[in-house]
């Protein structure tokens, strides 16, 4: 189905899930209609692993193997800025990847997508790509990491993705 086919077959919706699936992004066999609901959603859109990649990719990331191999049930502290930090701006979380940096000498845990979270929370990986970090275009903002330097989430600047 294409993405004007969905949205006239469900009920007006508030927001999008770009799921989880095995595949590349960049496959049409793999990503479906995707990629077209990335280009064209207007409410919120949250991609949770493909879905993730595929919004690195579709902004103009590049979608790598992740360099720690497949993360299949791994253990991995996620890092992301707390709730004071202004956002958009360039935190003194956002520049080390040393973990105990990431409260700010505070526990104002995480804002948006991690409120009531501390970083540093542990989280099962189980992905075997990632968006390279060298890649993220501008309009794109890394907000959770691993202390490797792995992007575990990412912010479109100016749309609700």
């Amino acid at each position: 189905a294409s993405w004007d086919e969905l949205c006239l077959a469900v009920p007006p919706f508030d927001a999008v899930v770009i799921s989880p699936g095995p595949g590349w992004p960049d496959r049409a066999r793999d990503f479906g209609v995707c990629k077209e609901a990335i280009d064209r959603c207007e409410v919120p859109l949250l991609g949770v692993c493909l879905g993730h990649q595929g919004l690195g990719l579709a902004y103009g990331g590049e979608v790598i193997h992740a360099p720690g191999g497949v993360m299949h049930g791994r253990l991995s502290p996620l890092l992301f800025n707390v709730a004071d930090d202004v956002a958009g701006s360039k935190s003194k979380s956002d520049s080390t990847s040393d973990s105990s940096a990431h409260s700010g000498g505070h526990s104002g845990g995480g804002a948006g997508l991690f409120r009531g979270l501390e970083p540093g929370l542990e989280v099962v990986r189980y992905h075997s790509l990632v968006v390279a970090p060298d890649s993220l275009p501008d309009s794109l903002e890394r907000i959770a990491w691993t202390a490797e330097g792995d992007v575990m989430a990412l912010r479109h600047k100016s749309r609700p993705q």
